[in-house]
Order: C-alpha cells, then sequence, then structure tokens
C-alpha cells in the first residue's frame, strides 16, 4: 500500500502566489481491507521529493489505521532539524504511537555529513528484537568508531548550533532557487515551495516529459531527478526534483537560469508548428 497522506506545502505559480494544492484523501480504509498491508513506509516530513508534510490529524489517521489493521508504520524522520520559516513541523508519527505500531527511522547524513552512514531506530517489544537479530546476522552492527565519533557531537550544545546555522543557510539557499524560478521559468511551470528539506519539487504543464528535459539539459552539464523515477508504480513524467543544498551561490544561479532557458526550449518544441 502505498502511502499518499500528503498534505502539500504552497504551491507557487506564476502570477498565483500562495496558491494551496490539497490531494484529496484516499480511501484508505479501503484499501486495507482489499489489499491487507503488513507495512506502510513513510517519509512524513519534508518528503522526498516532494518536500509535503503530513498534518498532524492525517498522521493520526494512518496511526488508527495501522493499530485498527495491524500493519507497522516505517517512519522515515532525516529531515525533521531542517525546517524553515520558523515553523516546527508536526510530532513524529512515533511520538503518537502507543501500541508499538510504528518503527521511527534518523538517518544523520543528511543534517550532518554526507559520509556519515550511521542511523537510529526506535521499536518496541518484539518488533525491536527481530529487527536487532536481523542486524546482526546481517553485519554484526554498524561502525563503533563512528558512533563513538557522533555521540558527544549529539548530545552536546554544538549539534543545536550545528543545526541552527545549517537551517539558515540552506533557507537563504531554498529563497534564491524560489526567487530563480519566480524569473525565469516558462509560463505554466508550477512548484512546491518546501518548507523544510533539500528539495524542491517542480511540474511541467500538459504532457512534458522530464525524461527527455534530463537529455537535453545533460548536454549543458545539468542535472536533476526526473520525476518518473520517483513512483513504486505507474510513473508520471511530468515532474522533476531540484536539489538546492549542494552548489555554491552562482553555480546554483547560472544552473537555474540555464535549466529554465531549456524549458523554454522544450516547451517550443513541443507546440505544434
Amino acid at each position: 500500500m502505498n502511502e499518499k497522506f500528503f498534505e502539500c506545502s504552497q504551491l507557487s505559480r506564476r502570477r498565483s502566489d500562495g496558491a494551496k494544492l490539497r490531494q484529496s484523501r484516499p480511501h484508505a480504509a479501503s484499501v486495507c481491507l482489499t489489499k491487507k498491508p503488513k507495512v506502510v513506509y513513510t517519509i512524513p516530513t519534508f518528503h522526498n521529493p516532494t518536500g509535503t508534510v503530513l498534518s498532524e490529524a492525517r498522521r493520526m489517521d494512518l496511526l488508527e489505521l495501522a493499530q485498527r489493521n495491524g500493519f507497522l508504520i516505517v517512519e522515515d524522520d532525516s529531515w525533521n532539524e531542517i525546517y524553515f520559516d520558523n515553523l516546527l513541523p508536526p510530532p513524529t508519527i512515533k511520538s503518537l504511537d502507543r501500541g508499538g505500531h510504528v518503527i521511527y527511522l534518523k538517518g544523520f547524513s543528511k543534517a550532518l555529513a554526507p559520509g556519515c552512514k550511521t542511523g537510529a531506530l526506535v521499536a518496541n517489544g518484539t518488533v525491536l528484537q527481530r529487527l536487532l537479530t536481523s542486524k546482526s546476522c546481517a553485519d554484526l552492527g554498524s561502525p563503533l568508531l563512528t558512533q563513538k565519533a557522533l555521540i558527544p557531537f549529539l548530545t552536546s550544545t554544538r549539534m543545536h548550533t550545528h543545526l541552527e546555522k545549517l537551517r539558515i543557510a540552506l533557507e537563504m539557499r531554498r529563497e534564491r532557487t524560489i526567487a530563480l524560478l519566480d524569473k525565469y521559468a516558462p509560463e505554466g511551470v508550477t512548484w512546491i515551495t518546501p518548507k523544510g528539506g533539500l528539495n524542491i519539487w517542480v511540474s511541467l504543464p500538459g504532457n512534458g516529459n522530464t525524461d527527455e528535459l534530463l537529455l537535453k539539459a545533460q548536454q549543458s552539464n545539468i542535472s536533476f531527478l526526473p520525476g518518473s523515477a520517483c513512483y513504486p508504480g505507474e510513473p508520471q513524467y511530468n515532474h522533476l526534483r531540484i536539489s538546492f543544498s549542494y552548489l555554491e551561490d552562482q553555480k546554483l544561479e547560472e544552473g537555474m537560469i540555464e535549466l529554465c532557458r531549456m524549458m523554454g526550449l522544450y516547451f517550443r518544441k513541443m507546440r505544434p508548428s
């Protein structure tokens, strides 16, 4: 069962800033009866790739479904601390869980360093014991040296200082990227302004195909993640994900301007002559 309880952030359009996009609530209860899910995997906070946030009410709905139908929720929470506009995200699903239906995952590579392939897991009861057994059978444990180096940093004030600086830097990059889209994106292109995380989800109008656009963009050393790579089933081809966290400001500006220019060229070629 695909988790689709998304409550989107802000959907920006040229000459229509502030419009809200809310997906209709799926008939999840009916799906549970017909599909009998065992596990639902979700990124409820600053979803990758869309950047959307699951509201607290819908988190409770999902948890109630898990309790009623006996499935587990795997909550992937790598982005929780990377929030913008001084707006804290809703509480984690795990913090609302009283029956042990949620397995909580926290990775540190997004907030600390890409090479930090160490994370944390929170679970309860027999689920935790089975996970520990599986982990020991797989690799006998994560690198002790990395864990030893992480613990003092995570438990000190340095972690809070680091996260504050990170939020400021990434919020400035988000604002810069959105401003470039506002200025240079062709008419009809829309995007979700994320309230946290590292990505912006961009949608092309009509039957635009970002797989085709990527082939053209790579000729100019421009890269992005085409939306078709983000669907477990039938893909949609008119979306793409921009990550604004890596490049320095000048390279980011040059890349965004060139990407918008190439989108305009692509649209013109799509139109019948």
